[in-house]
């Protein structure tokens, strides 16, 4: 093994030198991760496989979600919503990857230091989640689209047409409001615990407490928009030109209400991520 070690993003020549267990050695100018080690690495893959293997199991055995596979509008808009709660998970985990560790080991003024503007390092960014977003909701939504009629009857194509343009306006609408929202609060946090309990604050907790408050103690269905997840469902489901659940949540705010909170909540985060941007020093 060479005893010289380039970093990946900065080209700069370290030293290798022999580190402790489950340690790992960053660039001195960049703070980009150079190698690692963990002794546990072999255990650690068997434990993950093991475990998928039980949940793969598991979710055979006793499926939780049934989808009726009818070509439907509401058929689109189940897929989005339960897929898209599976996103939400790995967005969640992910954004301290993804995003927080720029700003949380000093990478970003390295990066702003190129010929990069910030609004190009944003949308790179944005770019990666929406490649996330999009690999788990709307490829398969399409491919389920033209599986349908592929199997069925050319005659789909054309008078359900309208259905591909709503997925693509629903897969549109959760890549805008999941991307910003994932930038801004990993910018913020940083860290994964953190990001997972904001996360959680605000796709369940919040959820909780609308259904509560309209639910249960009888309020107006406003309330039921701060939960952000029902928002983007309610125009996800205007998209596909669908009800959305009324025999399960029978009280909900309109439409426009609820795209006017996603574009409010998407404008306050695109803001804090240019000011916190434009706050980093940069040296050229």
């Amino acid at each position: 093994m060479s005893s010289l070690i380039v970093c990946h993003a900065c080209d700069l020549v370290h030293r290798r030198d022999a580190i402790l267990d489950r340690a790992r050695v960053r660039c001195v100018r960049c703070r980009a991760e150079l190698y690692r080690t963990n002794s546990a690495s072999i255990d650690t893959a068997i434990a993950w496989a093991a475990s998928a293997l039980v949940l793969l199991l598991l979710s055979n055995a006793y499926p939780l979600v049934a989808l009726q596979l009818n070509g439907s509008g509401e058929m689109y808009r189940n897929f989005f919503r339960f897929q898209g709660s599976m996103v939400i998970i790995i967005l969640a985990m992910a954004g301290s990857v993804l995003v927080g560790n720029d700003f949380q080991f000093g990478s970003l003024p390295f990066y702003l230091s190129k010929p990069l503007s910030p609004w190009h390092y944003l949308a790179g960014k944005c770019l990666a989640v929406a490649a996330i977003v999009n690999l788990m909701t709307t490829l398969p939504a399409l491919v389920l689209y033209f599986q349908y009629g592929v199997l069925t009857s050319w005659e789909y194509f054309i008078q359900d047409f309208r259905l591909l343009f709503g997925i693509l306006g629903y897969g549109l609408e959760l890549t805008v409001c999941l991307s910003l929202m994932l930038v801004a609060t990993a910018g913020w946090l940083r860290r994964t615990v953190p990001m997972i309990m904001a996360w959680t604050t605000i796709f369940i907790f919040l959820r909780l407490l609308s259904v509560a408050l309209v639910n249960g103690l009888k309020m107006s269905p406003r309330w039921r928009l701060m939960d952000l997840w029902n928002d983007t469902f309610l125009l996800g489901a205007y998209c596909l030109r669908v009800e959305p659940y009324k025999d399960w949540q029978p009280f909900q705010p309109t439409v426009g209400e609820a795209a006017v909170v996603l574009g409010v909540v998407c404008i306050l985060c695109l803001t804090y991520l240019t000011l916190r941007i434009r706050a980093v020093e940069i040296v050229r």
